[in-house]
């Protein structure tokens, strides 16, 4: 069973005031039919009250909990619909940590990643592009777009200078690309994250985990290599840690390959040669096995059900009012 909006039980919290409503006017009520009905029928009248009373206040209060159950949105069980889906859509997650400007991979790290990133621009027809950027928290730099010369152009500038945040943390960069997509759309959708796995913060698991949730496989391009090297600085210098050696940047490997497995995307070295065809070809099949599908399963919603209920449950309450109950006691 799952719920669309579960904050909408926390309305079932009015239960509470609606039943101290319905108590303070049942004390009214049988007070103002003492005084009507005198000593000869105050005593019946208020029986037939009492049950009337009960049972119209338990049926409006089943009434507003199966109403605001069918606001939830709660679904259990799928089945298979057509999938009319096209197009894909696909945010760029890159790395900029300083991290990414080593150069076990020539040129660099991020220059790299940036050629093949211009490679798939062009190779990709009909294929939208968004691109965020990350290092100790995640930025959409360009939005979603069919514009490709926004994100060429943004390329030209990419460095750690475009974000101040110092570290890295990949379940931020994650979360922040998958955020980018639009909640509505027709179209398949993908991430493809080019970092060298590097992360001090956060938990990419779980951002991977909630990609696979979403339907949004994570192809990741492992930027460096297991040996790792020194980051340059620019003046002919490299990073030295706290103890004056200096910092060599590994990629991490396993990391990346568990980012993809669990989103269920696949995983590429930067280092490899053939890196852009393969990256190409898993993307186009990934696209191409989506859109000859042809069906997909979908959540069965139950409001009707509830809906239902609850309205049944409002008639029965304004029904024990309306009808008249003679000779009952």
């Amino acid at each position: 069973m799952k719920i669309a909006s579960p904050r909408l039980l926390w309305l079932l919290v009015l239960l509470v005031p609606i039943v101290l409503v319905l108590i303070r006017n049942y004390g009214f009520g049988r007070h103002d039919l003492r005084v009507l009905g005198g000593r000869g029928r105050g005593q019946e009248l208020g029986n037939v009250y009492l049950v009337k009373s009960f049972f119209s206040g338990l049926f409006f209060c089943l009434f507003y909990v199966f109403a605001v159950l069918s606001l939830a949105g709660i679904s259990w069980g799928q089945t298979p619909s057509e999938d009319d889906r096209n197009g894909l859509d696909i945010v760029l997650a890159v790395d900029v940590s300083r991290s990414m400007l080593a150069q076990d991979v020539k040129p660099s790290r991020l220059d790299r990643s940036r050629d093949i990133i211009r490679g798939l621009l062009r190779e990709l027809p009909g294929t939208r592009y968004g691109l965020d950027v990350f290092k100790g928290t995640g930025s959409p730099a360009i939005p979603i777009t069919e514009d490709r010369m926004a994100i060429e152009s943004f390329l030209d500038y990419l460095s750690p200078r475009v974000l101040t945040s110092p570290g890295t943390d990949l379940e931020r960069g994650l979360d922040t690309a998958l955020a980018m997509f639009p909640s509505a759309t027709g179209r398949f959708r993908a991430v493809i994250l080019f970092t060298d796995g590097e992360s001090q913060e956060g938990n990419p698991f779980a951002a991977a985990d909630r990609a696979q949730k979403l339907g949004i496989p994570v192809f990741t391009v492992m930027a460096g290599t297991s040996q790792g090297t020194t980051i340059p600085v620019g003046d002919g210098s490299v990073i030295r840690g706290s103890n004056g050696e200096p910092v060599v940047s590994r990629a991490n490997i396993g990391v990346l390959d568990d980012i993809a497995r669990v989103s269920g995307g696949s995983e590429f070295q930067l280092s490899d040669p053939a890196v852009f065809g393969s990256l190409l070809s898993a993307v186009q099949r990934y696209a191409g096995e989506k859109a000859i599908g042809g069906f997909r399963l979908t959540d069965v919603l139950r409001y009707r059900i509830f809906l239902g209920l609850s309205l049944l449950f409002l008639l029965f309450s304004l029904a024990v009012r309306v009808v008249k109950w003679k000779n009952t006691f």
